[in-house]
């Protein structure tokens, strides 16, 4: 399925005008119902969309484990995915605590079926080299082809301490996490020695996604806010941003990054 579409557009360089072939990067709907309730609407790019749906529903707290997920049902012609699931939460249709539309640019701010976030430490301690961590982020970017077709889209990676285990590409920088953690729990990865790189800002929408879904280390080339650095170290998550250009800056959980 291709994630972009050809236009015809004008284009102004240094006071010439010329119609030229230009590259957009392909938006949809996605529906997503929760035991036959509308749960949200995300605005996507059209690929991974069951891996999509179950991501949210994990890194927004209605999933915790794979035991609950039930039956995923996938309606590619009219963008709808129906998930049934054992949640100890029972789904609202008219709470106001529930959105009913995510743009492709925005997030929650908080998770509405937990009223706090659960630390957690694994089992198994790992770490990450800075410098394997970095040649991962430079993978990240030589794998982004669809930024590099239309430069409209945003770029995430899962990754155990020996490299990349997967991409995701999306118009939205929360669906691409959501799409990792989506993947990773429906082919039952465990994501407590995971990370996942991004190319964009680290908002504390993406470290409460982190949290629930038990993703250890969250990457970025970019600049964290400050509550995800308080989110990050009240839950023992490792957080990294201005990954690049050999260098590096962690916010939280130092213990898993090898000095």
């Amino acid at each position: 399925m291709s994630l972009h579409k050809s236009i015809e557009v004008l284009r102004w360089h240094k006071g010439s005008v010329r119609k030229v072939a230009d590259e957009v990067v392909k938006e949809s709907k996605l529906e997503v119902y929760l035991n036959g309730v509308h749960l949200v609407s995300l605005a996507c790019s059209p690929a991974f969309r069951s891996e999509l749906a179950v991501g949210y529903l994990l890194t927004e707290g209605y999933l915790s484990s794979r035991e609950e997920l039930g039956r995923v049902s996938v309606s590619r012609e009219d963008g709808v995915v129906e998930i049934t699931a054992e949640v100890t939460e029972c789904v609202d249709p008219d709470s106001e605590k529930r959105p009913k539309l995510i743009a492709a640019g925005g997030g929650l701010g908080k998770n509405w079926c937990r009223e706090e976030l659960e630390g957690f430490q694994e089992s198994n301690p790992f770490k990450f080299r800075p410098e394997r961590l970095e040649g991962m982020m430079q993978e990240l970017q030589e794998e982004s082809k669809l930024f590099r077709e239309t430069g409209g889209s945003h770029a995430a990676a899962l990754a155990d301490p020996e490299g990349i285990e997967f991409f995701a590409e999306d118009i939205g920088r929360h669906n691409t996490l959501d799409k990792l953690v989506g993947r990773a729990f429906l082919e039952r990865i465990g994501a407590n020695d995971k990370a996942i790189l991004l190319s964009g800002r680290l908002s504390s929408e993406m470290t409460v996604k982190a949290v629930n879904s038990r993703i250890a280390v969250l990457v970025s080339r970019s600049a964290p806010t400050d509550e995800a650095v308080k989110v990050a170290r009240d839950n023992h998550l490792t957080l990294i941003g201005f990954l690049r250009d050999g260098r590096m800056t962690v916010y939280s959980g130092e213990d898993r990054v090898i000095r």
